[in-house]
């Protein structure tokens, strides 16, 4: 059958707290579960995947994950309280792969440089070793992924679109 589970000699017993209620859902389906400890289950949304498999943690782990990557760097410029879309601009849905677009530079961090190359949002590609500078004027680059979902553009960094044209 099953495990008991055995309370240490001395162990202090946790009071269960409360819980808020919630309307619908388990809490609501089983009166008397919040004061036993249990926990409804959470909601699952795009933010945990798209699919709903990832673990409730997922997204908290994944946040504290990238903050420990970039520990000790500051972007060149901190966001604009309107925030990075270009109103006015050239939509997304307008732009294409292969596309060889111009820009200014916009904000550097680590080893992403993002333009500002006329479309709703900045685009970016990544780059190890660079020398890139807010204000730099580049030419040249080819588009090579746009998620219109996320409002990404992607860039071929300039080493690679010269090794494109090479070839």
């Amino acid at each position: 059958g099953g495990r008991l589970a055995v309370a240490a000699p001395g162990a202090a017993k946790a009071k269960a707290r409360p819980r808020p209620q919630v309307s619908g859902g388990a809490a609501a389906a089983a009166p008397g579960a919040a004061q036993a400890g249990a926990r409804a289950p959470r909601p699952r949304t795009q933010a945990s995947g798209g699919d709903g498999a990832a673990a409730p943690g997922a997204a908290k782990a994944k946040a504290k994950a990238k903050s420990r990557l970039h520990e000790g760097m500051d972007a060149a410029v901190f966001r604009p309280a309107e925030g990075w879309v270009h109103k006015g601009a050239t939509p997304l849905g307008e732009l294409f792969i292969g596309k060889v677009v111009a820009g200014e530079v916009t904000n550097v961090l680590s080893e992403r440089v993002w333009l500002n190359i006329g479309a709703e949002k900045d685009a970016s590609f990544w780059c190890k070793g660079h020398s890139f500078k807010v204000g730099d004027s580049l030419s040249g680059l080819a588009i090579d992924n746009i998620d219109l979902k996320k409002g990404y553009v992607i860039l071929l960094p300039p080493a690679a679109n010269e090794e494109k044209e090479g070839a």
